[in-house]
């Protein structure tokens, strides 16, 4: 069990930001105030464990966007409002055997606050699947899954909602020597266009995250 407090210091975007409409000064927000209860659970079997934790979260202070007067531009300011969020997270590790490691994960959150609307850019669910396998002595290939549920914007551009979306990721690395290593992936194999989901007030959508992309690495240890 836990409980805490924090505070989350303003990003540099949301301190530093800078109004492109004329005569609007941007006001600087305050730390977010955060108070945090948890309780976590964890059950080990021979070759697989599996770990629950709940929380419950309030936030003070909450920094959020905000339009400009005129709509060109946005600005971060502090709301006077308390922004609970109560969430429930799972991790299962398995091995079904010694070559082959298998990992779950799923997370649920729910927002509540006296705010009129609703918090943007919170995923209600998302979820994640790994799975990597030594086929030849530390010779290892792997596939991720990455899974987010719809996320509301407040910009009111209908083309710039950021839906749901699943990525896929297919990666390796092995030795080739004792001083030579290597690694290679596919990142976002199936092509998957995702939003991001910061908002602009302004006539533009917000950035699209990168397309599909091939790397390869090598890697010289000098030491050996």
């Amino acid at each position: 069990m836990l409980y805490g407090t924090a505070i989350r210091t303003p990003s540099f975007r949301e301190y530093l930001k800078v109004s492109e409409s004329p005569g609007f000064v941007t006001p600087i927000p305050d730390p977010e105030k955060i108070r945090s209860t948890e309780v976590s659970y964890l059950y080990q079997w021979e070759n697989a464990n599996i770990t629950l934790t709940a929380y419950h979260n309030e936030i003070e202070d909450y920094i959020i966007e905000f339009p400009t007067p005129d709509g060109v531009d946005e600005f971060f300011a502090n709301v006077n409002a308390v922004v609970d969020l109560d969430g429930i997270e799972s991790v299962v590790n398995v091995q079904p055997f010694e070559k082959l490691n298998l990992r779950f994960t799923a997370a649920y959150i729910e927002v509540t606050t006296n705010l009129i609307g609703t918090i943007p850019y919170l995923a209600t669910l998302t979820a994640s699947f790994n799975a990597d396998y030594n086929y030849y002595g530390d010779h290892l290939i792997g596939l991720s899954l990455i899974h987010n549920d719809e996320r509301e914007d407040l910009n009111g551009i209908d083309e710039d909602n950021a839906e749901a979306f699943v990525i896929a990721k297919v990666f390796g690395s092995g030795s080739i020597s004792n001083s030579l290593s290597y690694s290679f992936g596919v990142d976002n194999l199936f092509n998957e266009e995702i939003f991001d989901p910061a908002a602009n007030f302004g006539s533009q959508y917000n950035t699209v995250k990168t397309e599909r992309e091939v790397w390869i690495g090598l890697q010289w240890n000098f030491s050996q």
